[in-house]
């Protein structure tokens, strides 16, 4: 497979136009005129060789396949921002005084070897053996490869003799498995310490040359996730009825993480792999009739899971804060015996009121609310801070219905998540874009000093953690095939109309604020900063129609 995209942005403000100094730094935002222009571009090759060997002899069924895959990623960004144009006129940023320009070019590819061998006795007794060998450029020369088997046994105890023959239990086929796979999202060139070109003074004149932005760590390893499930599949009233159901248990070591380092070194953290995590739950898959009367035919099928998310290691550490965004201060708790992440910060107690005035008190902003003194000892301090939640739903689930009279036919599926938390700091934007934050403006208000000390940062509180719940239609699809009587007349083999959609509609939880409550797109790379969302890209709401058509 080949992919080639390049995005572009090209962006110029006019001088009668302003821009706010906290988003877009300072001597950028005091340009009367400026302009940015940047461009991604993204190339990405795949190439799959599978061999495979299939063989029935008597009772015994044998399916052997092969593989060799590769995948190479080049991604190349380019950024350039001017101000102080001479004229609205020539919006290239030659025109301007160039105030930044960055570059990066990143690579990276994978290889993997893979190879499965499945037997089967008489379709009762079921193994399959597997092993797939991957390679990563994210890891040092020494550590680039892992291997990763795995096992799994079946019995279609239906099939033995001593099964009592009847329809309304007709298939039962008991399953297990165990075995190993691997995870590389660390980031491109992780291994390694890391420089930025950056200029010292030697003398009286700037010198061009280098920084050192990270620790580098030639240990890291692939991150692997042993997994066990057992499961149950069943067919009932003549197989027109399937119902599979498993319990799983999954623990991942050598967990690829940013660990807290001691502030003298000048980094605040490291990567590396530590710690051990469970996720384990239950999972379960139903398909079954509803109608089958006549010219109509009716059939859902239905899917869920649970998930309980435990961090059983740390490293050595019982626990670790990680500092979200520094601009917009909130805090993620890592502790042992937890969920891998947790919102961590003050509980709300009241917002500032106004008493008459169109003024907040003074030294106070917008941005702030009171926040209760847990361990009541009278005054506010950190030990005041707690869980407010975590980003993991409890429970997930799909449906879809497949309905169909004579040549009309109807799909829909719905798809809902319950229990998970999410990090909105966009009411942070909503509620600030005209709030005052000059000391000129304030005006002095009965507030006593104990109440002014129980101020906070709205995005340090539960004030910004909603509930992240949601019910979607993500998709449905409604069509009209031709007769085949009149096919024939018009010499086709087939011919239907159709109308689709995918997020039609999309229900939220009571109190979310913003437009997608499945983005997380604060920290993408990060596992101990998961849920935050800022600015998330609404779903797209999509409606097609079409024709197919065969000759």
């Amino acid at each position: 497979g080949f992919l080639w995209s390049e995005t572009t942005r090209d962006f110029f403000q006019r001088s009668w136009a302003q821009a706010e100094v906290a988003l877009d730094g300072e001597a950028y935002a005091r340009s009367t005129t400026k302009a940015l222009l940047s461009t991604t571009r993204l190339l990405d090759f795949s190439n799959e060789n599978i061999l495979s060997y299939k063989r029935s002899i008597n009772k015994h069924d044998i399916d052997v396949i092969g593989g060799f895959t590769t995948q190479y990623t080049n991604t190349t960004y380019f950024s350039g921002l001017a101000g102080n144009f001479a004229t609205d006129d020539i919006p290239t940023l030659n025109a301007g005084t160039v105030q930044a320009l960055s570059s990066s070019v990143e690579e990276e590819a994978l290889v993997s070897y893979l190879m499965r061998v499945s037997y089967a006795y008489d379709n009762r007794y079921l193994v399959s053996l597997s092993q797939r060998s991957d390679g990563s450029s994210r890891f040092g020369p020494d550590n680039r490869y892992a291997y990763f088997p795995s096992v799994s046994v079946g019995w279609r105890l239906s099939n033995e003799k001593f099964f009592p023959q009847n329809n309304t239990i007709n298939d039962v086929k008991i399953r297990a498995s165990y075995g190993a796979t691997g995870n590389k999202n660390i980031g491109n060139y992780r291994y390694f310490a890391n420089v930025n070109p950056a200029n010292a003074i030697l003398g009286n004149d700037p010198t061009p040359g280098f920084q050192l932005t990270s620790f580098g760590n030639d240990t890291l390893k692939w991150e692997r996730t042993f997994s066990t499930d057992l499961g149950l599949d069943l067919g009932m009233f003549n197989n027109k009825v399937r119902l599979s159901v498993d319990y799983y248990n999954a623990v991942t070591d050598r967990l690829l993480l940013n660990l807290a380092s001691v502030a003298s070194s000048g980094f605040t953290s490291y990567p590396t792999n530590k710690g051990k995590l469970s996720n384990r739950g239950f999972e379960f898959e139903i398909a079954m009739p509803i109608v089958t009367a006549g010219y109509f035919r009716w059939t859902i099928s239905a899917n869920g899971y649970t998930n309980t998310n435990k961090l059983l290691d740390f490293g050595g550490t019982d626990q670790q804060i990680n500092e979200g965004d520094p601009s917009r201060a909130n805090f993620f708790l890592t502790k042992v015996g937890s969920p891998l992440v947790q919102y961590y910060g003050y509980k709300m107690d009241s917002a500032v009121t106004i008493r008459n005035t169109n003024y907040w008190p003074v030294g106070v902003t917008a941005l702030q609310t009171f926040v209760k003194d847990v361990n009541k000892d009278g005054h506010i301090s950190d030990s005041d801070r707690v869980v407010l939640g975590n980003p993991y739903p409890k429970f997930n689930w799909g449906l879809t219905s497949n309905m169909q009279y004579k040549q009309f036919d109807l799909s829909i599926t719905l798809q809902g998540s319950h229990g998970a938390k999410v990090f909105n700091v966009d009411p942070y934007y909503f509620e600030t874009q005209y709030g005052t934050t000059g000391s000129t403006a304030y005006q002095k208000q009965n507030y006593t000093p104990t109440q002014l000390a129980a101020l906070v940062l709205k995005t340090q509180t539960d004030y910004n953690i909603e509930d992240a719940s949601f019910i979607a239609l993500r998709n449905l699809n409604f069509g009209y095939t031709i007769s085949t009587a009149l096919l024939r007349k018009m010499n086709l083999n087939k011919l239907r109309f159709y109308l689709s959609s995918s997020n039609l509609w999309y229900h939220f939880a009571k109190g979310y604020a913003s437009y997608n409550p499945e983005a997380d797109n604060g920290f993408p790379n990060d596992p101990l900063r998961k849920g935050y969302q800022r600015g998330a890209v609404p779903l797209s709401r999509t409606i097609t129609f079409g024709i197919n058509l065969e000759f």
